[in-house]
């Protein structure tokens, strides 16, 4: 039998002969059904253009329509996977009502706070939700409600979100402060003088690279990077190419987890060849 992804509101499924699948399509403005073939990528292209065609788009938009509409256009049809996507889609609009479900062009990093300290589901699947709205974010970017940039940022996998500052922030450090970190042990205790120091050249990186970020279109990133802290620098150890281009990128995309740990075997990657390469004999070039 075909494959049918999920079952949108308004799009008719029968069942013809051998088992396959005949599609339909309920206009709304003109109340007819319109014939939609056997394939459903071409159904639901065809639903998709009558539903932009024909939907009301609030003048006052708010993030739980956003939230709705991308329910209704993306619904899994495989079991477990729609109850669960339904689920996270109840719980957001839930959420995002208990904050005052704010207009999409004032939602905020203080509301994302709020977010979190009105969640009841724990921890872990309140950053999912999260994660989810970012999804639903990327989706209404495309379709031209919001702007790209997300407001809200994920915090899972805080470890790895640190290893991606640190290499940001240090590509904006002096050789000297650098070499100064990969000199000192892991735990090991800095004279006060010398933390003093740090302190004031990581707070001038930080605001260097939140200047890069904003020209380079990651304001995403702005809110990790200015949380960075000598601390983080300490314990985790930035990069032997911090003071090129880094390709570190805070992955916070709905498969985050999977992102970050492709992320640290390409990194692990990079050092061991770089490590090698440092032995070479210069006269051999």
């Amino acid at each position: 039998m075909g494959c049918i992804n999920f079952h949108p509101p308004g799009l008719i499924i029968r069942v013809s002969g051998r088992e396959t699948y005949r599609y339909a399509i309920h206009d709304p403005e003109s109340g007819q059904e319109v014939h939609a073939g056997t394939d459903w990528d071409a159904a639901y292209a065809q639903w998709l253009a009558i539903r932009r065609r024909t939907m009301v788009v609030p003048q006052a938009l708010r993030v739980s329509w956003l939230v709705t509409e991308f329910g209704e256009r993306h619904r899994p049809g495989e079991g477990k996977a729609r109850v669960k996507f339904s689920r996270e889609i109840r719980l957001l609009i839930q959420a995002i009502q208990k904050i005052g479900d704010p207009l999409v062009v004032e939602l905020n990093e203080a509301h994302g706070q709020a977010f979190r300290r009105e969640s009841r589901v724990g921890a872990v699947r309140t950053e999912t939700l999260v994660r989810r709205l970012r999804q639903v974010w990327r989706w209404a970017a495309s379709e031209g409600f919001t702007n790209p940039a997300c407001p809200w940022i994920a915090r899972v996998q805080d470890q790895a979100i640190q290893i991606e500052v640190v290499d940001i922030v240090a590509r904006h450090l002096q050789k000297d402060i650098l070499d100064e970190l990969f000199r000192l042990g892991h735990g090991e205790k800095m004279e006060e003088r010398v933390y003093r120091r740090l302190s004031i050249a990581v707070d001038l990186a930080v605001r260097h690279a939140i200047n890069e970020l904003l020209s380079a279109g990651r304001p995403d990133l702005v809110p990790a990077v200015r949380r960075c802290e000598p601390q983080w620098l300490l314990d985790r150890k930035p990069s032997q190419t911090a003071d090129v281009p880094s390709e570190a990128e805070l992955l916070l995309e709905h498969e985050r987890v999977t992102h970050v740990r492709e992320w640290r075997a390409k990194v692990r990657t990079r050092q061991k060849v770089i490590s090698k390469s440092n032995l070479r004999d210069p006269s051999d070039e």
